[in-house]
């Protein structure tokens, strides 16, 4: 398989991250920008209104993570998101912000 074809597959295979809103309305603003990005997702589990965990469709963690640098206020959605289900994310914040974590699990 080439470089091409696998970065073609590793976007069609559905992605499971979970991550932790400050508010309701911090996971609504997100919510928005996936739809303006045509981000298909669907949402598998939210616990207190605040602790999210979605499958995304069409695209990569890096992608969902640069909708999510967007949001007004987002930066708890950000220093939380794990490539996880939600019963596996600690939910500890990175306190990375805006940039990249050097790695999507810890």
């Amino acid at each position: 398989m080439n470089k091409q074809n696998k970065r073609l597959d590793t976007r069609t295979k559905p992605l499971i991250l979970s991550f932790r809103a400050e508010c309701p309305i911090d996971w609504e603003r997100f919510q928005s920008e996936l739809n303006s990005s045509e981000i298909r997702f669907s949402v598998e589990k939210i616990h207190d209104g605040c602790e999210i965990e979605i499958t995304v469709e069409n695209a990569t963690v890096k992608q969902v993570f640069k909708c999510c640098r967007r949001v007004v206020d987002g930066h708890v959605m950000r220093d939380t998101m794990r490539t996880l289900p939600l019963s596996e994310n600690s939910l500890i914040r990175r306190y990375n912000d805006m940039n990249f974590p050097k790695n999507w699990i810890d």
